[in-house]
């Protein structure tokens, strides 16, 4: 069974028999060179980012990105990022059966942040998903507000 959102232009497919549900993490934490170290560079560079296509990606498209990636920034500012982060960790493994390891989610962000959000990255790729969506649109919109097309002057 398929589901499709649109979520400005982009589909977000949901496919659950793309792996099997109880199949376990694809890549390990420590995997971080898995993908080239695409994912590691873009959680470890831009972690909101990260947190917001892959909260985009588990919420199923109903939470914008923009949405999650302020709530993160907030997180981060009082110091409990790891908490936020865990959270999607765990609905991410809720959604797909996966095991809590190494440590429980909340733990594995607080000790492990970047290398957990690039293995949730992976891990959402090996599912078929296109991860960079959020992050593509974030650039986009900052392209579009300081790239204005010229008026004419008569």
């Amino acid at each position: 069974m398929n589901t499709q959102v649109d979520v400005e232009n982009v589909d977000v497919v949901i496919k659950p028999s793309m792996v099997p549900a109880h199949q376990g993490w694809q890549t390990s934490l420590c995997d971080c060179f898995g993908d080239g170290c695409e994912s590691f560079c873009l959680s470890a560079w831009f972690p909101w980012l990260s947190i917001s296509c892959i909260g985009e990606i588990v919420d199923q498209g109903s939470t914008e990105w923009c949405c999650i990636c302020f709530i993160y920034l907030i997180a981060a500012y009082f110091g409990v990022w790891w908490a936020y982060a865990g959270w999607y960790r765990g609905k991410l493994r809720a959604q797909y059966g996966l095991p809590e390891s190494p440590l429980p989610d909340c733990l594995t962000h607080l000790f492990c942040h970047w290398c957990a959000l690039a293995q949730e990255h992976r891990e959402l790729a090996a599912r078929g998903y296109n991860v960079g969506t959020a992050g593509r649109r974030w650039l986009q919109y900052r392209l579009r507000r300081v790239v204005r097309p010229q008026s004419r002057l008569r």
